[in-house]
């Protein structure tokens, strides 16, 4: 049996919560060849729609985290 695991096709793209490292994570985001986008946190991994990613980038954004990359 094969199993295929999404690879990126795109940048991935990081944001900081505003406080680190004295509390809040590192979040990536990362476009994948089926359509979703992979989204890393220090303690989880969510595969997740892209405009469910695009949501989440704009509510942290508005919560003042920073863009690393």
């Amino acid at each position: 049996m094969t199993i295929s695991h999404p690879h990126h096709t795109a940048q991935t793209y990081i944001q900081q919560h505003p406080n680190y490292p004295h509390w809040g994570y590192t979040v990536s985001f990362t476009p994948t060849d089926n359509g979703r986008v992979l989204v890393i946190t220090d303690t989880e991994y969510i595969s997740m729609s892209k405009a469910d990613a695009r949501y989440e980038w704009r509510q942290n954004a508005a919560q003042g985290w920073k863009r690393l990359a």
